[in-house]
């Protein structure tokens, strides 16, 4: 399993830092829950793409920088996804309450996804 650096711990990369594995729908899952429902309208290769983007770029403190090198992607690939996010989420990306709900959310459901 790869593994993401932060500061202080590392962690599986599907759970925010990499592979974006289990953001997808599941076998007889519905829509996505609460907060992560506007990523309904995305397609799926996009939708896990952005939910993977979404999910580092709160852990890394908002920085697109440290969020294309842990995803190992250019920084203006993260800045066109950040583009497509605030369109898909509006001014709740702005909000640092539900900024803390949306990853909260997210986690919840990579660890319910995982394998493991």
């Amino acid at each position: 399993m790869a593994l993401c650096r932060d500061e202080s711990r590392s962690y599986p990369r599907s759970a925010g830092c990499g592979s974006g594995g289990g953001l997808g729908r599941a076998e007889g899952a519905g829509q996505l829950p609460g907060r992560l429902g506007p990523l309904d309208s995305v397609r799926s290769p996009q939708r896990e793409r952005l939910a993977e983007t979404l999910l580092c770029w709160l852990s890394c403190a908002r920085n697109a920088s440290e969020v294309a090198q842990r995803l190992a992607v250019h920084p203006q690939t993260v800045r066109y996804r950040l583009r497509q996010l605030e369109e898909v989420f509006g001014d709740q990306l702005r909000d640092p309450k539900a900024q803390f709900a949306t990853q909260l959310a997210l986690r919840a459901l990579d660890l319910r996804r995982s394998p493991d």
